[in-house]
């Protein structure tokens, strides 16, 4: 079970930092002197939302994967819409079956509260996109074939297919 747990914050801590700030900066030891208190912090908010809702470990693990099949990982999932903007939270396969931004959010604020974070100059914009969405996110009605050809492109194998296909989380 503490793995499980372990899993669940390196997804949460991932999906909260850019791709590019995550391939140069992100080690088991970088918020060591800045944030001591971001592993216990991001570990604690896990906890508690596993407690308050036991599903939600798994939405968590399936948000991180709608995360990063479009694009990569750089939180692109967590942007809302705007008047000038549509990301991938409301594109067809995540609208109504992504769910866990709550607790990001709520984790989110509790490191912000308690850790001077900087972010560096020059990160890479997040590549938000509905299409891309819609077009790369494995569709719930594909049957095996397509499913191992999409999951495939991104170097995933049958293994990693069986827990991230279609469930409701």
């Amino acid at each position: 079970m503490a793995s499980y747990y372990f899993l669940l914050f390196v997804l949460v801590a991932a999906t909260t930092l850019s791709e590019a700030y995550a391939k140069k900066r992100l080690s088991a030891d970088f918020y060591s002197t800045s944030c001591p208190e971001l592993l216990p912090i991001v570990n604690k908010g896990v906890i508690r939302a596993i407690k308050n809702e036991t599903r939600i470990g798994d939405s968590l693990l399936r948000l991180h994967f709608y995360d990063c099949f479009v694009n990569g990982c750089d939180a692109s999932i967590m942007l809302d819409d705007t008047t000038s903007f549509i990301g991938e939270k409301t594109a067809a396969d995540s609208n109504n079956s992504a769910r866990g931004f709550n607790v990001i959010h709520d984790i989110k604020a509790m490191v912000e509260k308690s850790c001077f974070l900087a972010w560096e100059e020059g990160i890479l914009p997040t590549t938000a996109s509905r299409a891309d969405a819609n077009n790369i996110i494995p569709a719930p009605f594909l049957n095996l074939s397509p499913l191992r050809t999409k999951f495939s492109n991104k170097g995933l194998s049958v293994k990693d297919l069986v827990p991230l296909s279609r469930t409701k989380c």
